[in-house]
């Protein structure tokens, strides 16, 4: 394959180190596309449902309503672990350091959506409530 990173200076030589790219590479293609086709589901469906019922419709399906993000999150994941493993393939000791460089938006991303699903959980128990 032209242009594929050289395995045989990378500790992983052989079988596993020339599946660890297309394993994440397509595995963040297959969560991306995922998430797409979910929010796509989400987006259309909800546009049908009447102002009255928009609660008892979120309520039915609050899991349901996070699987776009989750399965976004997971390709992001696997796409920064395929950056890295080229990195590190392809760069060595520096591409270590690019890896942890391109960990921290990810890390920023996952805490965003951590804090921001325990705001909405907070304020869809506080309006239960009322």
């Amino acid at each position: 394959m032209a242009g594929a990173p050289n395995c045989s200076s990378c500790s992983f030589s052989g079988a596993l180190g020339h599946q660890i790219h297309p394993f994440c590479s397509g595995t963040a293609t297959l969560f991306a596309a995922s998430s797409v086709v979910l929010s796509m589901i989400l987006y259309c469906q909800i546009s049908f449902v009447p102002d009255q019922f928009l609660g008892d419709w979120m309520f039915a399906l609050a899991r349901c309503v996070d699987f776009p993000v989750l399965c976004f999150i997971v390709s992001v994941v696997c796409w920064c672990l395929d950056l890295v493993w080229i990195g590190i393939v392809t760069h060595g000791t520096f591409g270590v350091i690019f890896g942890g460089l391109v960990m921290i938006p990810a890390a920023c991303i996952l805490l965003l959506y951590v804090r921001v699903k325990s705001l909405t959980n907070k304020f869809l128990l506080r309006a239960a409530m009322v």
